[in-house]
């Protein structure tokens, strides 16, 4: 078989949402063909190629088929793979990857998980999820959201830990679709998310979910096949935009500095 030249094991798509009811009608942005955006301003104009664009009329079951079904066929083949959701606050990324289930939509987490558990390969799948937060960049702690103490909805009482090893998460065991909806939106109850000027539910924080996929050895040994699949929900890059005049009339001025300490965190994180 031969080697993939560098570069062709990373992918990097875009996804382009409608506006919403309350943003101004007026935007930068084109979708050109070949795959290009281009975001046009009075002072600049710069062009971005992509492996894909998906403009605002695909949809979530659309883009898990493009883009997670060949990822998912790497991971039954034994090798990890890692989807990362990366853009500023409030353009979609959570309703990528999670869906909304208040509107019936379905995201590419929840259908990769549905996908995996229908694999006769597929001995056992487990499921970890841990969450980057804080309002300081020389602490920031990790959360591990299936921790029942990080149920509480006072931020306070959250526990987290600056020396968090992932592979010691708790890791829950999904057998059907039921339990992998009500495992996701139990993580994601769990984690930091605050309305800002931009986004009336800010993820806070970096989510990651971890797939654990458990096959039998192809060699017929009694060893297992381990392959992992992650999925990183990064907070939305902020700038002071985000923190519109509505908005700061609407928090006291305490709020108003957790949020803007938050950006900071964020965008440090994302740098």
């Amino acid at each position: 078989m031969p080697k993939k030249k560098k570069g062709q094991n990373v992918k990097i798509f875009a996804r382009v949402r409608n506006l919403m009811p309350w943003e101004p009608r007026k935007t930068s942005l084109q979708v050109c063909t070949g795959n290009k955006l281009r975001n046009k301003t009075v002072k600049h104009e710069n062009e971005y190629k992509f492996t894909k664009v998906f403009g605002i009329d695909i949809n979530n079951e659309e883009i898990y088929q493009t883009m997670v079904t060949p990822m998912i066929n790497n991971v039954l083949k034994g090798f990890n793979a890692v989807l990362i959701a990366y853009g500023q606050t409030g353009s979609g990324k959570t309703f990528s990857m999670l869906g909304k289930p208040k509107l019936n939509i379905v995201g590419i987490l929840p259908m990769t998980l549905a996908y995996l558990i229908k694999q006769k390969s597929v001995t056992k799948l487990e499921i970890s999820a841990v969450e980057a937060f804080g309002h300081h960049v020389a602490k920031i702690e990790l959360f591990d959201l299936y921790f029942p103490h990080n149920q509480t909805p006072t931020w306070g009482e959250k526990k987290g830990n600056t020396g968090q090893e992932m592979h010691k998460a708790i890791r829950k065991k999904v057998e059907n679709m039921d339990e992998a909806y009500s495992l996701i939106r139990y993580a994601h109850a769990a984690s930091h998310f605050a309305p800002t000027g931009k986004n009336p539910e800010s993820s806070r924080g970096h989510v990651t979910f971890v797939a654990k996929v458990y096959q039998d050895a192809p060699d017929g040994s009694n060893n297992d096949l381990i392959s992992f699949f992650l999925f990183l929900d990064c907070a939305g890059s902020e700038g002071e935009t985000a923190f519109t005049p509505d908005f700061i009339a609407s928090v006291d001025k305490t709020t108003l500095m957790a949020r803007r300490l938050e950006a900071g965190c964020i965008n440090t994180g994302l740098s």
